[in-house]
């Protein structure tokens, strides 16, 4: 599993997920509310098992993570899957490889930002 916080919002956003999405079989987005980050939630078992993962943690899981102001049910419930972050970061990103990463150019250029769908 890989979890990394990215901020989004350029063409160097894009190419960091499309690259995890190069490597991972499923990778899955966290937004972060009323910020520019988004944490990358890569596995190689299904993405759906982030979101239940997360929505079934016991209610010690979730008094541990609220004193630092960490909801976890809200965070399952803003889960980002392939069918809506690809078809917005396909064609705009590319896959960053050792051969090529023009980071520079990339992080120049502004797209949308990712948001999870209304409940």
């Amino acid at each position: 599993m890989l979890l990394a916080n990215l901020l989004q919002g350029t063409r160097f956003f894009a190419s960091q997920v499309l690259t995890v999405r190069a490597v991972f079989p499923e990778v899955a987005l966290l937004p972060v509310k009323g910020k520019s980050n988004v944490v990358v939630a890569a596995a190689k078992s299904p993405a759906a098992g982030i979101r239940l993962g997360l929505a079934t943690l016991g209610p010690d899981d979730h008094a541990r993570y609220r004193p630092y102001g960490v909801d976890l049910a809200e965070i399952a419930q803003r889960v980002v899957h392939e069918r809506d972050y690809l078809p917005q970061l396909s064609g705009r990103g590319m896959v960053l490889t050792d051969d090529f990463a023009p980071v520079e150019s990339l992080d120049r250029d502004a797209i949308p930002k990712i948001e999870p769908r209304p409940p």
